[in-house]
């Protein structure tokens, strides 16, 4: 096979393959509760060997198009900032003892998962992580 044929076939399956994400990342749109989508967003990040963040900020995108959606709004918000905050912390910096360093990423991934907790928690609902039946979990 000559190199021109080789780069005609990557691009040819790239396309596929980018044609497949933009399939999921439809379907993943649809989901209405933000934990399965983010849960959906995990697997096919995995499965497909993709970053996570980047998949985030398209299903994102994608919502608040088709919606118009306030919710998916915030939720891109937070995901850029988590996703700066985090880039911060990768990079390397010089800590003194007893210097104290703005909020980590850690920190920012605890307060959404709070964020989304809480919402979650408000709705009453709590999926069973063995089987994945939900079952009501207010209290009376």
């Amino acid at each position: 096979m000559s190199g021109a044929h080789n780069r005609r076939l990557a691009e040819y399956l790239a396309n596929i393959r980018k044609g497949k994400i933009n399939d999921m990342v439809q379907s993943i749109v649809q989901i209405p509760d933000p934990i399965q989508r983010s849960v959906y967003i995990k697997e096919c990040a995995r499965i497909m060997d993709i970053d996570e963040n980047l998949l985030i900020a398209e299903v994102g995108r994608k919502r608040m198009a088709s919606t118009g959606d306030r919710e998916a709004e915030e939720f891109v918000r937070r995901q850029s900032a988590r996703f700066r905050a985090e880039q911060t912390a990768q990079r390397p910096e010089t800590v003194f003892a007893g210097q104290v360093t703005g909020g980590s990423s850690a920190e920012a991934l605890e307060r959404e998962i709070s964020i989304v907790v809480g919402q979650y928690l408000g709705a009453g609902k709590l999926e069973d992580a063995k089987d994945g039946r939900q079952q009501d979990d207010r209290i009376q």
